[in-house]
């Protein structure tokens, strides 16, 4: 029996889950949800037009999404009767639909960052626990091979200092350039880097940031920071930085701008969603990930809610807010110019 999906918001991130989901066998996309059917019924129309181009000449016409548009989420979960409910909403929006999914009773993976407040999201990541739901939270690197053999290589080295960094452009969405709605780009984006250390390199103790805005503070409506920097010190003595800009004024670029670096005595290795390079002693070594990050992530989740068994799943709701705990220490300091314990 398939596993029925259900998605609450259609943006970009939906659109990258959508064509993922309906390419795993066994899953039915069954409900979508937003602000109004004509966005839903267009994202639709998107993952379809993907489905239909990648499908070769010769071959019987691919099968197509037909899921039921909806402008209430709640009334998307009773009318449509999902196994699991993705939320992915701007940071700002997070709250309202992780109520109705848990009221409904259902599964539940939530796009990150899980929200913007710290008391919000604890209640909620309860709330999932008291009822004894499947959680997910897309942070896909967990999910990509080429880190999973990262952490493998440094399993039982000290790592003496990690680095991380998240480099890009100004996102055209205007809601991103609000500290209020998008929470900055350490909360929105740089929470990848972040938890990817952590992952690592395990749990942080301490944060101590420095940030402002000087390359893009011209932009319409935006008063987030454009540059940072944060200093970490992990619980077990690890040593870290963290730095991020939103200032590059072109898009895509070479892979270094996103990555995180962990230093061991005699190996260091470099890594990201599809990408890890080795250091020893002077040879460099490349591996390249074999499976899609994304990919990877959604069957596991899909494959936990048709077994009952959450084992297999890389970042539940509880690490999604452990992570947004350090990237709101990281705004808290940058902001007070003072450390921030954790």
């Amino acid at each position: 029996m398939a596993v029925r999906i259900g998605f609450i918001g259609t943006g970009g991130i939906a659109t990258a889950h959508l064509v993922r989901l309906h390419g795993l066998a066994d899953v039915e996309v069954v409900g979508v949800a937003d602000v109004t059917v004509d966005r839903c019924e267009a994202a639709v129309a998107r993952v379809n037009g993907m489905v239909s181009s990648r499908t070769q000449a010769g071959e019987p016409p691919a099968r197509l999404m037909a899921p039921k548009a909806f402008a209430d989420a709640a009334k998307m979960i009773s009318a449509t009767g999902p196994d699991a409910v993705y939320i992915a909403v701007p940071p700002f929006a997070h709250g309202e639909p992780e109520r109705a999914v848990i009221d409904a009773g259902k599964h539940i993976f939530v796009e990150k960052p899980v929200g913007l407040d710290l008391k919000l999201v604890r209640g909620i990541e309860a709330r999932i626990k008291d009822a004894g739901l499947i959680s997910g939270v897309g942070y896909q690197s967990r999910c990509s091979d080429a880190v999973a053999g990262a952490k493998e290589a440094l399993a039982g080295r000290t790592i003496g200092l990690i680095q991380g960094n998240y480099f890009g452009a100004l996102p055209g969405s205007p809601w991103w350039r609000v500290q209020a709605r998008s929470g900055g780009q350490m909360i929105e984006q740089a929470t990848h880097t972040a938890d990817l250390m952590r992952y690592l390199a395990g749990e942080v103790a301490t944060v101590y940031a420095a940030a402002a805005t000087r390359l893009v503070g011209d932009a319409e409506g935006l008063d987030i920071f454009d540059v940072n920097t944060v200093t970490m010190k992990f619980r077990d003595g690890t040593v870290g930085t963290l730095s991020n800009s939103c200032g590059l004024h072109f898009q895509g670029g070479p892979g270094w701008f996103h990555g995180v670096t962990a230093f061991t005595r005699g190996l260091a290795v470099n890594v990201w969603l599809n990408q890890a390079t080795y250091w020893r002693q002077g040879i460099e070594e490349i591996r390249t990930a074999q499976l899609d990050p994304m990919r990877e992530q959604d069957r596991i989740f899909v494959e936990a809610v048709a077994t009952g068994d959450p084992s297999g799943i890389r970042s539940d709701y509880t690490n999604g807010v452990r992570s947004l705990q350090v990237t709101l220490a990281v705004e808290e300091s940058a902001r007070s110019g003072r450390p921030v314990d954790l």
